[in-house]
């Protein structure tokens, strides 16, 4: 791996790598911000996953994160999350959010929380959602199931429950045709996963939004990350 970019931040480190993805077959960068430590045990990590034609960057610049979880003593890891090279489809065909959710709900047992900001929770019944599934996995529906929260949730496993917290802004403008956070909380409802959806007034499909609440999500994962590191054999 090489080192990009290294700065001091809150106590901490804010860095930048790239490596070779073998997955990918390409070069990747990813950003990581390391806590101050207070000990010798490995902190716990959080991954931030940016929507479509972010890079790592936007949230590490953007969201103010950093402060948190120097407090709290969190990693923050955050990999590019969009489609790279001249030979990889980047038109609007290719739009596919919720990748938080679609990571907790196809890992059981790896993660011990997760959140996300007005994520599309139901993608095969909304059209962002249709037109990304249609050009990722054609047009069988079957095949598309695996890949939406709501239909992953419901067929989940009681024990594979974990806590969930979603925010949306109640003037974000792809609320009603796209993202629909209601019908997750419905799944959720129905399987008794532990979620809050809380709807804030005001706020749109910004990273201001994220801003103004990155600190209660940070603060929602360290519960249950201290939970799992005080429980864990040592």
């Amino acid at each position: 791996m090489e080192m990009l970019e290294e700065h001091r931040c809150f106590g901490g480190w804010q860095q930048r790598w790239r490596h070779h993805a073998a997955t990918l077959n390409c070069a990747m960068t990813f950003s990581i911000f390391l806590p101050p430590t207070q000990d010798n045990e490995p902190p716990p990590v959080l991954y931030w996953l940016s929507g479509l034609t972010c890079n790592d960057e936007n949230f590490t610049t953007k969201a103010g994160a950093q402060r948190i979880a120097a407090e709290l003593g969190i990693v923050l890891v955050m990999p590019d999350t969009s489609p790279r090279g001249e030979q990889v489809a980047d038109d609007s065909g290719y739009d596919l959010g919720h990748g938080a959710l679609i990571m907790a709900l196809k890992n059981p047992g790896k993660y011990t929380s997760v959140s996300a900001f007005a994520p599309i929770v139901n993608p095969s019944r909304v059209p962002w959602g249709i037109k990304a599934l249609t050009a990722y996995l054609g047009e069988d529906e079957s095949a598309w199931t695996e890949w939406d929260s709501c239909e992953l949730m419901l067929a989940s496993q009681p024990q594979d429950a974990i806590p969930v917290l979603i925010d949306q802004g109640d003037s974000d403008q792809f609320l009603a045709d796209q993202l629909q956070p209601a019908v997750l909380a419905e799944a959720a409802r129905q399987t008794a996963w532990p979620m809050t959806l809380r709807i804030q007034p005001g706020y749109d499909h910004s990273y201001y939004f994220i801003a103004s609440f990155i600190e209660d999500h940070l603060r929602f994962h360290a519960r249950y990350l201290r939970d799992e590191r005080e429980t864990s054999p040592t």
